[in-house]
């Protein structure tokens, strides 16, 4: 079962879906609350059925070549994300899309951080080998009956690792993505919906990314200097395709592990939601989160 309904009247049907024993592919962010997502994966674990979320991105083969740079001796150690994901709604979007009127506290609570800091998240716990940041903190510089319209985050790995993110309804579009080790960078322009196609729609069968192997400044400290190589991903199906694949697997297949996985890193992302939410409740306060990792945990 497919639930792409409002964030804010899914949880109960994502519920039923499990009890009837059908395995659930659910839109993100999953739910307002970790305690609505707990509900919603718990119901999926008790009735042994396959709960996923919506994030294409995860299963693009780029982030398995990216992953290998990352892990190289040449990129040094991985320190900070630096991410930024937007577009411009303008009056019409706020008047009469979801996301912007008067019902999106009911129905999208978490605004344009859940609907595009989702994948911000994502990507930082990514790089980051799937950890939960120590901390967050966040401030919101416009927001809509409790709805975050421009936000801006950053999370503590500990051990001087972090990640920094914008989200706006109201700035241009920009899906920016830097990864920076102490010796390299990797730099993306479409780190959630990638690559080009021939009439510019859609998401296509190839992408790239851009690793900086060498840039500062020359040895008279006067200009700066850059060497950067382009690494591009080709692939038999598009991102979202490869996502339905996974999921009809292990719909198919179930490997518990695997399952246990896409559990986890939905419930862990609708925690990290949760925390910004209440950093931004609290004037940007930094807001600690558990160690707890996994839903059978919680």
């Amino acid at each position: 079962v497919y639930v792409p309904l409002p964030t804010g009247v899914r949880v109960p049907l994502v519920v039923a879906a499990a009890q009837a024993g059908k395995h659930v592919l659910c839109e993100k962010p999953i739910a307002p609350t970790v305690e609505e997502a707990l509900k919603m994966i718990t119901a999926c674990r008790e009735n042994k059925v396959v709960f996923m979320d919506g994030t294409m991105f995860m299963h693009n083969p780029r982030l398995e070549v990216m992953k290998a740079v990352m892990k190289s001796d040449d990129f040094g150690e991985v320190k900070r994300v630096n991410s930024d994901f937007s577009f411009y709604g303008g009056e019409h979007f706020m008047a009469n899309n979801i996301r912007g009127t008067t019902t999106g506290p009911a129905l999208e609570p978490l605004g344009s951080l859940g609907d595009l800091g989702w994948y911000n998240a994502r990507l930082s716990m990514f790089v980051f080998d799937w950890a939960l940041p120590e901390s967050v903190s966040a401030v919101a510089h416009a927001s809509k009956d409790g709805m975050p319209i421009d936000i801006s985050c950053t999370l503590n790995f500990g051990a001087g690792k972090s990640s920094v993110w914008t989200n706006s309804y109201d700035a241009a579009f920009r899906q920016y993505a830097a990864i920076t080790g102490t010796r390299q960078t990797i730099e993306l322009t479409d780190f959630c919906l990638s690559g080009d196609t021939p009439d510019g729609k859609g998401s296509s069968t190839s992408c790239s990314f851009r690793v900086v192997r060498k840039s500062g400044l020359n040895q008279n400290d006067m200009l700066p200097e850059s060497e950067a190589v382009e690494k591009k991903v080709n692939y038999a199906a598009n991102q979202e395709v490869r996502m339905w694949e996974t999921f009809a697997q292990l719909c198919k297949s179930p490997d518990d592990q695997e399952v246990k996985f896409y559990a986890d890193v939905s419930l862990n992302t609708q925690r990290i939601m949760d925390a910004i939410m209440a950093s931004v409740a609290n004037e940007g306060s930094s807001v600690l989160l558990s160690s707890k990792r996994k839903a059978s945990e919680v």
